[in-house]
């Protein structure tokens, strides 16, 4: 998954060889790719059961600022966010690490003497399981919304378009409203 907007020429470029991107961000809109918006997501703040503040009922600006932070890399859009409300808080973590993908950040957290604000989608499974705890993030509604990208200047394959069509029946039976087209 693609979570950022910086990386858009890039992301067009290979869109030509690709028929479907997944992206997950704000508001999208950027000619020629077509955006079909599937689903809902939140940022939310998850650490390790075993880390120190693992019990805590929640999570204010001060302990974020007393624990380590796994950040994303600069480019992404949970980046931004992080950085954003690090700031309004007046918090500069005391230790910081820095990945790029979603998975080594599951990692690190699950290691237990980090926490990172990620995407409940990308970690859901892991709460569910108990290998990391989620809370929300407080002050900050992070909803983004997950999108399908295509190129509408390209060529579209059967496969890709009904990959197309099984993203708008998993789209329609999770939640309404129903995937929509937003070009």
């Amino acid at each position: 998954m693609v979570d950022c907007q910086d990386k858009f020429a890039k992301f067009i470029f290979y869109l030509c060889f690709l028929d479907i991107g997944i992206i997950s961000t704000g508001s999208f809109h950027k000619d020629p790719l077509r955006a079909y918006a599937l689903c809902m997501d939140e940022l939310v703040l998850a650490c390790s059961p075993t880390h120190p503040f693992a019990e805590s009922e929640e999570w204010t600006p001060e302990l974020i600022a007393a624990s380590s932070f796994v950040l994303h890399g600069r480019a992404s859009s949970t980046r931004r966010i992080t950085d954003q409300w690090l700031e309004q808080h007046g918090i500069s973590p005391f230790s910081r690490l820095e990945l790029d993908s979603l998975e080594a950040i599951k990692q690190a957290v699950m290691l237990g003497e980090h926490i990172s604000f990620i995407s409940r989608m990308a970690v859901q499974s892991e709460a569910d399981r108990g290998l990391l705890r989620i809370w929300p993030i407080p002050g900050l509604p992070a909803e983004r919304q997950v999108y399908a990208i295509t190129n509408q200047d390209g060529y579209m394959s059967s496969t890709s378009s009904r990959f197309i069509e099984i993203l708008n029946e998993w789209s329609r039976s999770i939640q309404e409203p129903l995937l929509e087209d937003q070009e």
